[in-house]
């Protein structure tokens, strides 16, 4: 009787040992209700944010993928969701597409953002992407021709993703599925997470930006001119502020003004904006840590203590060395993997996975696990 008794406790000792284990497992990005969070997910040269506010409201930023014919980033995302959120979940309250570049939205009809809508079973309560251009129906045989039925509002270069994403949330038929909405500079209801979350819209379309020259605007359409501007310089910046603790994101927002080799040029968008954002805790940073971005004004002013880099292994020098020593200077760095092998990454956190900042009260949070306060700032 007392060895059965003893097995019998062991096996439930077992039990209890697997089960906790497995709930580890899923302890850093299980979200938890009246939580703040925000997961910065590790796809590879690209780039893929949930923020979940305390009440459950979720806002996804970008599904990049890494080749235009790819939906892994969609497959990875929506497991992820799943696992942050529960297996139930199925409905994204927002998801803003920060620009029309590959490594940000996929390209639609293969991967992306598309994907996760249309092959991966999610439902949104609404889309939010730059006000690039509307489809003008001029033959009337509802078909998008991209080349004659394009009606460019703010562009500068513009590719085979751009155009493809058009032809879908321009779309009528889809408009009840995706409920798109053009960004509104400025805005700080466009985006509802809920009670004690606040989602400002701090900058897209380019929009008041000079171009050197000090004259022309980046915003309008520029798609004819010799040196037309990058598309990264129409990327959509939000500054995220759950009570204290202030979050921006500005996807691949440039912050320099030079020509580029391939015909194109970038602006200075960062030191525009900086002023609009003002001092804040955690930057996740601009353009993968690209050499073009994180120019020394936009830091001075934004002083984050935590700065978060999404990238993979690329041919492009990301993270510049330059922008990383800069970022280390005074801020602690999180990066999802490591990007160029060439590079110093000195006391950069290579997190080889998910970033995941926590936060139940708005004042202190942890990222990783490691423990912080605004109280410090």
């Amino acid at each position: 009787m007392k060895t059965k008794t003893i097995a019998v406790l062991l096996s439930l000792s077992l039990i209890i040992l697997l089960f906790s284990f497995g709930n580890a497992n899923r302890t850093q990005d299980n979200w938890e209700s009246g939580n703040f969070q925000i997961d910065v997910f590790k796809i590879g040269q690209g780039d893929s944010q949930l923020i979940v506010s305390p009440s459950g409201k979720t806002l996804l930023i970008d599904v990049g993928e890494l080749n235009w014919n790819s939906k892994k980033g969609a497959t990875y995302v929506a497991d992820k969701l799943k696992e942050v959120m529960g297996d139930s979940f199925n409905h994204i309250d927002y998801v803003v597409a920060s620009h029309l570049h590959l490594d940000h939205i996929g390209y639609a009809g293969k991967g992306g953002i598309w994907a996760l809508i249309e092959k991966n079973g999610f439902t949104i309560g609404k889309l939010i992407d730059r006000d690039s251009a509307e489809w003008v129906d001029f033959d009337e045989d509802e078909e998008f021709d991209p080349q004659d039925e394009l009606f460019w509002k703010n562009a500068g270069t513009e590719s085979g993703t751009a155009t493809n994403w058009l032809g879908y949330v321009l779309d009528p038929k889809n408009k009840s599925k995706l409920h798109r909405e053009a960004a509104k500079k400025g805005s700080k209801t466009q985006i509802d997470l809920g009670p004690e979350v606040v989602v400002e819209i701090v900058q897209s379309d380019g929009l008041d930006v000079k171009m050197e020259d000090g004259i022309k605007l980046v915003s309008g359409n520029h798609r004819k001119e010799k040196y037309l501007p990058s598309e990264n310089d129409y990327s959509i910046t939000l500054k995220i502020s759950y009570k204290d603790l202030d979050y921006v994101t500005g996807a691949d927002t440039d912050g320099e003004y030079e020509k580029s080799d391939f015909g194109y040029s970038y602006n200075d968008v960062e030191s525009i904006i900086a002023p609009l954002i003002g001092e804040i805790e955690i930057l996740h940073v601009n353009h993968h840590g690209s050499s073009h971005s994180s120019n020394q004004l936009y830091l001075d002013t934004l002083k984050p203590l935590i700065c978060l880099i999404s990238c993979g292994t690329n041919s492009y020098g990301h993270p510049d060395q330059n922008i990383l020593d800069r970022l280390l200077s005074n801020s602690k760095v999180y990066i999802t993997e490591k990007g160029d092998t060439k590079r110093n990454y000195k006391s950069s956190v290579i997190v080889d996975g998910d970033i995941v900042i926590k936060s139940s009260n708005g004042i202190n949070f942890t990222v990783n696990g490691d423990r912080y306060s605004t109280k410090t700032h």
